[in-house]
């Protein structure tokens, strides 16, 4: 196997432009371009349902990402379904074939909730869960275990065109007739979706890759492995020695703005931030992490305190110990303007009281 070196830092700083973290959109047009890019996109960690999927600290003032979203989701660009692994995510409907085949749970056979809530669609839908709670008699515990069931099976689908907790439910085959018909192999999906991953990342680990795309390790590996057979992507090794990962063949990192003085903060759902949460999760093992800190051109930090429905504090915000001193003022007023006061307060940093 033939192994590419790669300069970490070029690779990090144009990941962040492929990110879209250095230079924002300022238009539909670009969002539309930076999504497909980086989908299926989650909303904000922690939100309330029906809330839009974010892409935080990617656009201008003048296109604000929940407003579009929410204007895209209203006319049906963005579409709402289960991804990663079962977890709520939205892509463009022209992908939506690619994605529902690279994520299909299937079903064999039917349990008697899922049997009832088919049925009830089937004749009386689309139905919202309210609707479909009276026709089918079940309580709402198990009732919408048997819905998220069947939407990770891509049977039933939410059509949240805006922040209704309340949405319909259609049946997949009525509200997307042709999707099975334009949908590719399912190895061939799963192969695009690491894929544009990967373009994305500009380079991964396997491990990061499964966390990334939530298609499971092993999965993973032998998509990979087909990849590589087939030329698609090669083996890289970062020149300061880190664990060795993959990119897309002849994939060059190029010339990229420098991210100097870039602090954000970036939530446990980012397109950023999901691909590494189980490093993350072990760095920041035994604290509650409310935000992760993007600083300079990496991952750096973590608010950390305990999540509520209503107003919190973060308890101490966490800075790797080479960025302390020239970052701390500027990660600790990141965090503020995301916890602002009086409601909030930022108590502390690296555990002294601030």
């Amino acid at each position: 196997m033939n192994v590419v070196r790669l300069s970490r830092p070029a690779a990090l700083t144009a990941r962040l432009a492929r990110h879209g973290l250095t230079h924002p959109v300022d238009t539909e047009a670009g969002y539309v371009e930076l999504f497909r890019r980086l989908q299926p996109v989650s909303p904000e960690a922690n939100s309330y349902p029906g809330s839009a999927p974010r892409l935080m600290h990617r656009t201008t003032s003048g296109v604000v990402d929940s407003v579009v979203a929410d204007d895209l989701r209203s006319r049906r660009q963005l579409v709402k379904g289960r991804f990663h692994g079962g977890t709520v995510g939205y892509v463009h409907v022209d992908d939506l074939p690619l994605y529902a085949a690279a994520y299909r749970q299937p079903l064999e056979r039917f349990d008697a909730r899922q049997e009832a809530a088919l049925r009830a669609l089937t004749y009386a839908g689309p139905l919202s869960p309210r609707q479909l709670r009276h026709e089918t008699g079940l309580a709402h515990r198990p009732l919408m275990a048997a819905v998220h069931r069947l939407e990770r099976a891509f049977i039933i689908c939410e059509d949240q065109t805006d922040s209704a907790w309340d949405r319909p439910l259609h049946l997949v085959d009525r509200e997307f007739p042709e999707l099975w018909a334009q949908a590719p192999p399912v190895a061939v999906a799963q192969a695009e979706v690491l894929a544009r991953l990967l373009a994305a990342q500009v380079f991964a680990t396997t491990a990061e890759l499964a966390t990334g795309s939530g298609l499971g390790k092993r999965r993973v590996a032998s998509t990979l492995a087909g990849m590589e057979e087939d030329r698609r992507i090669e083996a890289v090794a970062p020149e300061d020695g880190g664990e060795q990962g993959w990119r897309l063949a002849e994939d060059d990192p190029g010339a990229a703005d420098d991210p100097t003085g870039l602090v954000r903060v970036l939530h446990r759902r980012d397109p950023l931030v999901r691909p590494r949460l189980d490093e993350l999760l072990q760095r920041f093992t035994g604290r509650e992490v409310l935000q992760y800190l993007l600083i300079d051109n990496d991952i750096h930090g973590a608010a950390c305190g305990h999540w509520r429905i209503k107003a919190h504090d973060v308890e101490d915000v966490l800075i790797s110990e080479s960025y302390v001193t020239g970052w701390q003022t500027a990660a600790i007023k990141a965090v503020r303007q995301r916890y602002p006061e009086p409601d909030q307060h930022v108590l502390a940093c690296n555990g002294e009281p601030l």
